[in-house]
């Protein structure tokens, strides 16, 4: 299993007055069937028989379930373990106000041996959507693909069929663009289930950012376009997110090696922090108005596992992501936070009133005049899960015995039964997880479809090809 991680923030006082909630990426999960030649239809009769049974009406499942149901000769089962979300999750960054509620399973991971010193119990908090929707309901809605290289890398290892010329219609299938610059790169769809559209209005914040940013000799574009290392993009109203590299000079086709988010608001403590932790470094600031830059992870090399707690099915997992069990993730991460320091501390912010934050680490004092000894401190003391866990169920070759599913999703050595989620990603997109995810349901379906043949248009029965 591979996450993203990263430190709690490191993060600056702002002189100017920040929104309380950045306005970010409308892409909901509730797909519209308009337009479609065929609408399902929905029964609260439950039979005992379906051709199709999908386990879950997360990011993933809703997509397989709206698209499978274009077949109209297909019977259809959408199991979720939650309720419907609550319409104020429809507003951006609310949803986020979800997290550890009634549709969050609410798991926490094992205690963590490399990081965790300001954590109740060196324990993380593991945010996962238990509502339709799933985990799209209580995310940040950051509609990012990765980088080509990583679905080229995908074909590599054995996923034939997902290099990223064959997954790059799918992106696009989903789309309504609402930019038309971006559209005419002929890397976007439009008329798509999924807007994915920027925001109405600016911050001070962002614009101060990308001047930065041009200072230094970034591009600011199109971050899902062919070439997004070393790019800058605005998703959400007070947001930039950045891919980067630690060498600067890095191949823009190559892997970005973490990915920088600003945010603005005010800080949070749902993170499992210790208060006297969240006090000592926030306590100054509460009612100050703030802003932060986080360092992700993007290609961990660190390793965990997800295991059975007992027997019983009600029983939470045991998640182990190991953070920072791999020395590289270290490095990435202190090169992220030493990148955000240089932006804060640019001539462009501090125009506009941005200060580091003068609190200091608990344990980390007496390495507060060394940016790499302290950035490494922060981290182990605090770490976040980015939630783009992926990778238990791995696809690729079926004869490569670390490999769960083959190429068409089907777990290999049982009839009839396929994994279409972000677990089976062999590699983790560099970037945020939901778009991928939805891709893949995309063109899972399709997959599925081939082995569907409806004898008219009005027969109520199918019949399923033998699968070889």
């Amino acid at each position: 299993m591979w996450d993203p991680s990263f430190p709690y923030n490191l993060t600056f006082e702002a002189s100017y007055p920040t929104p309380y909630a950045a306005s970010q990426f409308l892409s909901l999960i509730l797909f519209s069937m308009m337009g479609q030649k065929h609408t399902p239809k929905t029964t609260k009769d439950i039979k005992s028989c379906y051709d199709y049974i999908i386990v879950g009406a997360g990011s993933a499942g809703s997509v397989l379930a709206a698209r499978l149901a274009e077949k109209e000769c297909v019977t259809i089962l959408l199991l979720e373990a939650g309720k419907s979300s609550p319409k104020v999750t429809d507003i951006p960054t609310a949803a986020r106000s979800f997290i550890q509620s009634d549709i969050d399973w609410n798991y926490s991971t094992a205690p963590q041996e490399h990081t965790g010193a300001g954590l109740v119990n060196r324990s993380v908090a593991w945010p996962s959507g238990k509502t339709i929707g799933g985990s799209s309901v209580i995310n940040a809605m950051l509609k990012l693909r990765g980088n080509k290289k990583n679905y080229d890398d995908w074909a590599a290892q054995g996923a034939s069929g997902w290099s990223y010329e064959e997954v790059l219609p799918y992106f696009m299938k989903l789309e309504d663009n609402t930019d038309e610059e971006y559209v005419k790169n002929g890397y976007h769809g439009i008329g798509g289930p999924v807007t994915v559209s920027k925001p109405p209005y600016d911050s001070a914040l962002k614009a101060a950012i990308l001047e930065a940013a041009k200072d230094k000799g970034y591009r600011i574009g199109d971050i899902n376009g062919p070439d997004a290392t070393g790019v800058l993009t605005t998703p959400q109203g007070g947001a930039v997110t950045a891919l980067l590299a630690q060498n600067d000079t890095k191949e823009i086709n190559e892997d970005p090696d973490y990915q920088l988010t600003f945010w603005e608001g005010n800080a949070d403590d749902k993170h499992r922090i210790k208060p006297e932790y969240f006090e000592a470094i926030y306590g100054p600031y509460k009612e100050k108005p703030l802003y932060g830059c986080i360092s992700h992870v993007l290609q961990p090399k660190s390793r965990g596992e997800v295991t059975l707690r007992s027997s019983n099915p009600y029983d939470p997992p045991i998640i182990d992501p190991k953070y920072f069990s791999h020395p590289e993730d270290m490095k990435n991460v202190v090169a992220g936070l030493k990148k955000c320091k240089e932006f804060g501390q640019s001539e462009v912010l501090r125009n506009i009133g941005s200060k580091l934050l003068t609190t200091v680490y608990p344990g980390c004092e007496d390495v507060v005049n060394d940016d790499d000894k302290y950035f490494s401190c922060m981290a182990r003391s605090i770490v976040l899960t980015a939630n783009h866990q992926t990778g238990t169920a791995r696809m690729g070759n079926p004869r490569d015995p670390s490999t769960v599913v083959d190429p068409k999703l089907r777990v290999k050595g049982i009839r009839n039964l396929r994994v279409v989620d972000a677990s089976v990603m062999p590699i983790i997109p560099s970037g945020n997880t939901n778009g991928p995810t939805m891709m893949l349901a995309e063109k899972a379906s399709d997959i599925i479809k081939e082995t569907i043949r409806c004898e008219s248009d009005n027969d109520m029965y199918s019949i399923l090809l033998e699968e070889s």
